[in-house]
């Protein structure tokens, strides 16, 4: 039986390599040193503590904690913050930046949890980040 929720220690560089799932995906960490973005994929990523610059074709972004991003393409974090990348394989997604995120979702479940979609999937079947 496999981990329905598998726990990751935060730091810097690749965390899981899931390139051969259905759903070609990389989970990396970003802790305080510069992290390249490659070209051909969509980052979503999360800003776990301090601030992070996100230097992309779409400009030059500071994102403090509690923001994310949607990131089609290359870019580069670096600053003196902390945070996780989700790299989607060979996805073309949509350039978005929102936060902070609030300190209980909107969608509340029967066990007491909360979830709030934070980016939504253009159409049934693309990733999406909670």
């Amino acid at each position: 039986m496999s981990k329905a929720f598998i726990p990751y220690p935060l730091h810097h560089g690749l965390l899981a390599n899931l390139s051969n799932d259905a759903f070609p995906s990389q989970l990396w960490g970003y802790d305080k040193t510069v992290l390249n973005l490659d070209a051909g994929n969509t980052h979503f990523g999360y800003v776990y503590q301090g601030r992070v610059i996100l230097h992309c074709s779409s400009g030059v972004f500071t994102l403090k904690q509690g923001m994310y991003f949607s990131l089609p393409g290359s870019g580069t974090l670096f600053g003196e913050g902390r945070g996780i990348v989700i790299t989607r394989l060979g996805y073309q997604g949509v350039f978005s930046i929102g936060g902070p995120i609030e300190s209980a979702g909107r969608l509340l479940y029967i066990d007491g949890a909360t979830d709030t979609l934070l980016i939504p999937p253009v159409k049934q079947g693309d990733p999406c980040l909670n």
